[in-house]
This record gives C-alpha cells, sequence and structure tokens, in this order.
C-alpha cells in the first residue's frame, strides 16, 4: 500500500526508503529487505487474496457504499495493462516480443494481466485480474477471467465494458450466454457495421447535450443485423463531442472536436439515448482519467498475489532453466 500511495515503481525503489525513521516509528523495526518482501508476496496463496477481496466487495455492498452510476447500471470494465518488461530477466510465464533498436533486434521479456473493475457511483473496485498466456489474446485471458467473476460475484454487474478491443463477438457471446449486457468501443473502419451505422446517422438529426463547454451531438439506433456473429441485433451510438479549450500558449479559445461510436446490446427502453451516453462517458472516464489508477491497482493485484514482485527485483533464471 505504502507503494501504491508513494508511487513507487519498484521494490528496490522501497527499498531505498528504508533509513528513514518513519518505518521505525510505524513497525517497530526497519523495514525488510525488497528480496524478503519479493519471497514473501511470492508465498502468497492467489485463491486467499481473492477471498480477501470478495470480504471487501460484501463489507462495501452491506454499508451500502456500491451506489450505482446515474444511469443506474453498474458496470464490470475489462481492461488490459502490462506490468513488467524486461531484456534482461525472464520467467516460464514470460511473454516474448522483438524490439528493434540501432544496435540491432533484441527479445524483450514482459508481463501483460487483464484486471475487472466494479464501476459505481464513487469507487472502482477491483475485482480480479488474471495473467495473458504465451499464445493466447487479450480476449481469450478476459473470457477466462469472467468467467471466474461471474461465479465469485453473480450479481454485482449487469454489464461488461471494454474498449476497441473487445468489439470481439466472443464478447458480447459470452455476456449474452451470462444474463448480462455488453458495450464496446466502435472504431475498425472496415466493419460493415460501422460503415451501414455512419450512413444511417448521416440522414437523421442528432440529440443535443450540453454540459458546461462542451456541446455533444448524439445519435442512437438499434436493430443492426450486419453483426451475425453475436447472434442477434445490435445496437450503435455515435457521438461528436465539441469542447472550447483556452490554449496556454496564445489565451485564445480553440473548439476541439472528437468523434466516438460505441456497439452495446442495451436495448434503448432500457437505456435511451442520454443514459447511454452517460455510460460511454462513464467508460472513458475509467480509461482515461483513472488509467494510470487502474493499472497499478492490477499490478498490486498481480505481483502481490502471483509473484510478480518477487519477479520485478530478482533476475529470473537463464533461458532454458527450471525455476
Amino acid at each position: 500500500m505504502t507503494m501504491f500511495f508513494c508511487r513507487l515503481g519498484s521494490l528496490n525503489a522501497l527499498g531505498q526508503t528504508r533509513s528513514s525513521s518513519w518505518w521505525h516509528r510505524e513497525l517497530g523495526r526497519a523495514l525488510p529487505s525488497p528480496d524478503t518482501i519479493g519471497r514473501v508476496a511470492g508465498l502468497i496463496e492467489l485463491d486467499d487474496v481473492r477471498a480477501l477481496g470478495q470480504q471487501v466487495y460484501t463489507r462495501l455492498k452491506r454499508g451500502k457504499a456500491l451506489h450505482p452510476p446515474a444511469h443506474g447500471w453498474l458496470a464490470a470494465a475489462l481492461d488490459g495493462h502490462e506490468v513488467h518488461a524486461t531484456y534482461r530477466r525472464h520467467c516460464p510465464g514470460c511473454l516474448e516480443r522483438t524490439i528493434h533498436t540501432k544496435q540491432g533486434d533484441r527479445i524483450q521479456y514482459y508481463h501483460r494481466v487483464v484486471s475487472v473493475s466494479l464501476v459505481t457511483q464513487d469507487l472502482r473496485v477491483l475485482l480480479d485480474a488474471e495473467p495473458i498466456k504465451a499464445g493466447e489474446d487479450e480476449i481469450a485471458t478476459a473470457l477466462r477471467l469472467l468467467d471466474r467473476v461471474v461465479q465469485a460475484y453473480p450479481r454485482a454487474f449487469d454489464l461488461v465494458q471494454g474498449d476497441g478491443l473487445y468489439t470481439d463477438p466472443r464478447f458480447f457471446q459470452w455476456a449474452l450466454a451470462h444474463g448480462k449486457h455488453a458495450l464496446a468501443v466502435l472504431k475498425d473502419e472496415r466493419r460493415d457495421l460501422l460503415q451501414e451505422a455512419q450512413q444511417l446517422f448521416e440522414a437523421m438529426p442528432p440529440v443535443l447535450l450540453r454540459e458546461e463547454t462542451v456541446r455533444r451531438e448524439c445519435w442512437d439506433l438499434e436493430g443492426f443485423r450486419t453483426w451475425p456473429q453475436v447472434g442477434m441485433p445490435v445496437r450503435v451510438v455515435r457521438s461528436r463531442e465539441t469542447r472550447s479549450v483556452r490554449r496556454q500558449l496564445d489565451q485564445q479559445v480553440h473548439e476541439e472536436v472528437s468523434q466516438w461510436y460505441w456497439v452495446t446490446t442495451l436495448p434503448t427502453r432500457q437505456a435511451p439515448t442520454c443514459p447511454a451516453r452517460r455510460l460511454t462517458l462513464h467508460r472513458r472516464g475509467h480509461s482515461v482519467q483513472s488509467q494510470r489508477i487502474s493499472r497499478r491497482r492490477a499490478r498490486l493485484c498481480w505481483m502481490s498475489a502471483i509473484g510478480g514482485f518477487d519477479h520485478s527485483i530478482r533476475p529470473c533464471l537463464p533461458r532454458g532453466s527450471a525455476r
């Protein structure tokens, strides 16, 4: 927790604070070495960490601290995070990629995880995380993670959502099979679904929404059948945002225009255009404004539970050796 709040990137950085009197005052003794902390963290049972997370969720739920956002939907937001990368150290669970440098190609070893967080009105509660294995994509890992999360938290959320990578029929089919709705960013220009939506939206007037310095034009249609892999008609929401921004260089007000598309299984009768738009805004807030916090939470969960602390500060064994 000290690493999290102080934004320390590694146990080695934490170890450099051992001489501080704060540790003697709070612990009554010196801070253990980074090697000891990493070794102990590597011995933690993953099931115990997950059970602790469930206890935290249960207490928050009983204390009525998990209020739904204004749109009324509790969502499970998924995202992938890279938690460790090195050229020199690796373990059997490391992923590999080739980095092109001026000195030639180098193999870099790294870990990635998929984390899932419960998005409420005031809190982002990390529910679980799962490492991406060699040879599998993020969606396959996310589905394995969701299978476990839906068993531990069957009624915690009504909606699963992700970025453009999650515009995948496997993700939407999982949601429908488990009685959930799905929402994802739609940005692949090659998709027939996006092309059809663009053509239809051009012929219809938008719904105007104004929030202080932001003007939003929203288009909303359901019943699209140009994505048959999902197995049901889907809905597409488009938003064009115009923001007034004062540039620091010339102190002049400039307008910035951005455009977003989303695809979802949420029907209009349950989430009209305005609530649906708030859902997409909430997702963007989670992925942009809280990205650093989410990444650190995922890293904390992954490294403390699966041994990443140990892996980040100690050399992995040479290639081909057994750990």
